[in-house]
């Protein structure tokens, strides 16, 4: 049983081909790999980073709070309220625009630097990350100091655990 399996995939194999990268010729063929060099590459569909540059240090406010958002024991007051979701949304709107430009040019980088580009050729590219990391993040440390002024010793307490 085990042979004839194996000799069946062979087979499969050799009858219908496969292209470089791995696809079946029919793939290929409509536009699922390509290199810049004329080469057949598997092209990759990159996970989205996070676009700050200190990770697993500083805390997401905004996303832990709404979790306690109507919890009683939180206790949050009509005016934290309002002044939380003016953060959260100068929050928001600051960094999803400046994640979707990362996420672009991290994978364009990406992309080049698979597809044979020197290092050097994308040092422009890599220091606009940088830039627009250090301004995601600053954003992000403007939301945690004025969360921070906003909730008072126990609340932030209950969201530090």
């Amino acid at each position: 049983m085990k042979k004839t399996l194996v000799l069946l995939t062979a087979l499969s194999v050799l009858a219908f081909g496969a292209g470089k990268c791995g696809h079946d010729a029919g793939k290929c063929g409509a536009g699922k790999c390509g290199s810049s060099k004329g080469q057949m590459v598997k092209k990759k569909a990159y996970k989205p980073s996070k676009p700050f540059l200190i990770m697993g240090k500083i805390p997401h406010y905004t996303g832990t709070v709404k979790l306690f958002w109507d919890d009683e024991d939180f206790a949050l007051s009509a005016d934290q309220k309002k002044k939380l979701l003016v953060v959260r949304k100068d929050t928001m709107s600051g960094v999803k625009p400046l994640g979707q430009k990362i996420n672009k040019l991290e994978n364009e980088i990406a992309d080049a630097i698979l597809g044979g580009a020197s290092a050097k050729s994308l040092k422009a590219k890599v220091s606009k990350v940088a830039a627009l990391k250090a301004e995601a993040t600053q954003i992000q440390l403007d939301c945690v100091y004025n969360t921070q002024k906003i909730l008072n010793k126990d609340q932030l307490e209950m969201i530090a655990d």
